[in-house]
């Protein structure tokens, strides 16, 4: 049985970072949005055409699937390589997993929260245009809070130290079955 941890978390909250700190295996996406100066194909997301996106969402092991703003992401079962993998998303691409996920595949949805002066100050040393941080944070404003209202999560933590989020997801995996665990907020 193969496990996904999805982190889901606004612009600035940390959960690339966080995915990075884990010693899972990330799944990355596939997408149709431009590379940004800082990207790495095949590293950050497979960069890749409209037409190449419509034949990979045909295929029958697509597992992941959504869209921000008018770009798409997805990915496919064969992306899944450990027996946990972790998988970035927003939450629209989460309906679609629980919609359309395969019988042999678990997730648990990590939600990470920070505060938007937090994730601004983010933002501002990491050295990101703050009126493309804005933009993206008032896009995404609607979701993230749906998201967090309806508890559309089976953990969500505050993401002030990185280093500590992974290390308490490790934790839970390690010594617990976060895979079958109730809703909780870790502070």
């Amino acid at each position: 049985m193969k496990k996904i941890i999805l982190l889901v978390g606004e612009t600035c909250s940390g959960k690339d970072t966080v995915a990075n700190l884990l010693p899972y295996e990330k799944v990355v996406s596939f997408t149709t949005r431009p590379m940004r100066p800082s990207d790495i194909q095949g590293v950050t997301h497979h960069f890749i055409s409209d037409k190449e996106m419509d034949e990979i969402e045909r295929c029958k092991t697509l597992i992941a699937k959504t869209k921000t703003g008018k770009y798409r992401y997805c990915a496919t079962a064969d992306q899944i390589k450990g027996d946990v993998s972790v998988y970035i998303i927003n939450p629209d691409g989460i309906d679609w997993i629980k919609q359309h996920n395969p019988k042999n595949v678990k997730i648990v949805v990590v939600g990470i929260y920070l505060p938007y002066y937090a994730r601004r100050n983010r933002c501002k040393k990491r050295g990101d245009d703050i009126r493309t941080f804005m933009e993206r944070t008032h896009a995404e404003e609607k979701d993230y809070e749906r998201f967090r209202r309806l508890g559309e999560f089976d953990f969500m933590f505050k993401n002030y130290d990185s280093k500590i989020t992974a290390n308490i997801i490790m934790d839970l995996i390690s010594k617990h079955d976060i895979f079958h665990k109730p809703q909780e907020v870790i502070e």
